[in-house]
């Protein structure tokens, strides 16, 4: 179980590129340093439109996060079947004990 570990990853973003002097978006690519974490169980928390929350166990520890998204999400039950791997820029910091410890 990774719990803030530290990986390589290739992210995609769209950038300029020129073809006979002529700009135009297109897809590039680069390595980014991302912190990987695998949270079993977890479940969605209620958010508004555009902004989802999450809560997670991993290791012992409780973590929450939010990302964009379509819709909001609607208090779900813990998912403890289907382990949920995140990528994030930064640590995350606990926000308490998981419950299933």
């Amino acid at each position: 179980m990774a719990c803030g570990e530290e990986v390589t990853v290739e992210t995609r973003y769209w950038g300029w590129c020129r073809k006979w002097g002529v700009p135009y978006p297109c897809r590039k690519t680069k390595l980014s340093i991302r912190y990987r974490y695998e949270f079993t169980p977890w479940r969605p928390r209620i958010t508004w439109p555009f902004r989802c929350r999450h809560e997670g166990c991993c290791g012992d520890n409780l973590y929450s996060w939010t990302r964009w998204c379509w819709r909001g999400t609607g208090n779900g039950a813990w998912n403890e079947l289907t382990p949920r791997v995140e990528h994030f820029k930064n640590r995350l910091y606990p926000t308490g004990k998981c419950p299933f410890s």
